[in-house]
């Protein structure tokens, strides 16, 4: 079975949400440093229209470096990551960059995605089921006043004096 993951890539120049599958694979299929379960844009659309996700038209799909828990490789047994789902953990694990090719959502196309997603999906890896419980939570401080975006108070007067607070 197919999983879906996402975080969040803060560069300098650019931030944005990485949305990328894990598709399990034979072991015969692996060639290090390409991500050797991940999966394609095909593939990764056609699990998110499962879930009655529409796809931004502008969506960019771009490769990114992740360090993921890997095997020790050999001279002659490459190195290979572990899957999100794996339960038998080797004794021996190593740091490993991988190139993993997903899609790039800037903030508001990546909100409306996660909001989409219904959290009880075994589809949904354990990140990206974070950034849903962080996006309904943010959402409810906003709908209990909890949090003002972009308040900054002048130098004279306190926020609170102003009623920006409920």
């Amino acid at each position: 079975m197919a999983l879906v993951h996402g975080t969040w890539i803060f560069q300098a120049q650019q931030s944005y949400f990485f949305l990328w599958s894990e598709v399990w694979r034979s072991e015969s299929a692996v060639s290090p440093p390409a991500y050797p379960f991940g999966g394609d844009r095909q593939s990764l659309e056609a699990q998110l229209q499962a879930h009655g996700v529409t796809m931004p038209e502008n969506a960019q799909w771009l490769e990114t470096t992740f360090s993921l828990p890997s095997t020790k490789g050999t001279k002659t047994k490459p190195s290979i990551p572990l899957l999100s789902n794996q339960t038998q953990i080797p004794n021996q694990l190593v740091w490993a960059d991988w190139q993993i090719a997903g899609l790039a959502l800037n903030a508001r196309q990546a909100t409306n995605i996660i909001q989409t997603l219904p959290l009880t999906d075994e589809a949904l890896a354990g990140d990206l089921r974070f950034w849903w419980q962080v996006c309904r939570w943010s959402l409810d401080l906003v709908v209990r006043c909890k949090f003002l975006p972009h308040v900054t108070p002048s130098q004279r007067e306190k926020p609170w004096r102003r009623g920006y607070l409920c």
